[in-house]
């Protein structure tokens, strides 16, 4: 894990603490900037034969939080998707000139209120109205302290695609594993286990078929957070098993397919 320079970022965290920990009203306008990244691979059984595809994602979010609610952008966002079928990078064009609008529901909980079209087809399966639901982690009623521990079950559904569905459901447990120091200021570990259920179906127009695609597994990794409440850190991995059915042409056919991914959500100092 990266050293983390939090005496650079403390100005901007101290005020929004109040927004991701407590969810009260702040008494000004709070700029957060996020890096980060992802890579993983797919394996699919397809008719052609075994499929992999390997895929790598960066971004660099910046949320403007303003009491329970937020605006959030990207300074930066690249994605890149390659393996059995060729290299490609999908267009996040919309998503890097577009505006989110965010409301936290409860501490740490993420409800997406608006977001850039993607079109017809979206860009390499990203559906903007789900960008930021796992963002960050929900935090329990009382105080961070060494042993505490909370679970949650989050549901996400709604698709942004005309004619689509998407459900993900996500029990979670968290536990404040220990407490530590980073750059001088006071923090604590917090392990985020959670066990994932997927399901969604849309239509492939360049193909002119209908997909249905879903998948079980784990996402586990750990965050960090200041003392008050701050997300300073997050890595996970994640590993997912499922089945990707497509119809086309009146044929029907069963992929099974796995999935495996790490990633990291890292606060940096304000550009």
């Amino acid at each position: 894990m990266k050293s983390l320079d939090v005496r650079r970022i403390r100005h901007t965290t101290v005020l929004a603490a109040v927004a991701f920990a407590f969810a009260t009203p702040l008494v000004a306008q709070v700029t957060l900037l996020y890096r980060t990244t992802e890579e993983g691979t797919v394996f699919m059984d397809s008719p052609m034969g075994a499929m992999e595809v390997q895929a790598e994602g960066y971004g660099e979010v910046r949320f403007e939080v303003d009491g329970t609610s937020a605006v959030a952008t990207y300074d930066t966002i690249f994605s890149y998707v390659g393996g059995t079928m060729g290299d490609q990078s999908p267009d996040v064009t919309p998503l890097r000139d577009g505006t989110f609008e965010l409301s936290f529901e409860r501490p740490g909980v993420v409800k997406t209120l608006s977001h850039p079209s993607m079109g017809a087809s979206g860009a390499g399966g990203i559906d903007p109205l789900h960008s930021f639901d796992d963002f960050f982690v929900p935090l329990p009623d009382e105080s961070l302290a060494v042993g505490v521990e909370w679970s949650e079950t989050l549901i996400n559904e709604g698709s942004s695609q005309p004619g689509a569905t998407y459900y993900m459901e996500r029990a979670m447990t968290m536990k404040v594993e220990r407490d530590t120091v980073v750059n001088g200021v006071p923090a604590f570990v917090v392990s985020v286990a959670q066990e994932v259920s997927t399901e969604a179906t849309g239509v492939m127009e360049a193909m002119g078929a209908e997909f249905m695609t879903s998948s079980d597994g784990t996402d586990n990794g750990t965050a960090i957070f200041a003392a008050d409440g701050t997300l300073l850190y997050r890595d996970r991995e994640v590993n997912m098993n499922g089945l990707f059915s497509i119809g086309v042409q009146g044929q029907a056919f069963d992929m099974p397919q796995t999935m495996s991914f790490t990633g990291s959500t890292e606060l940096i100092p304000d550009k």
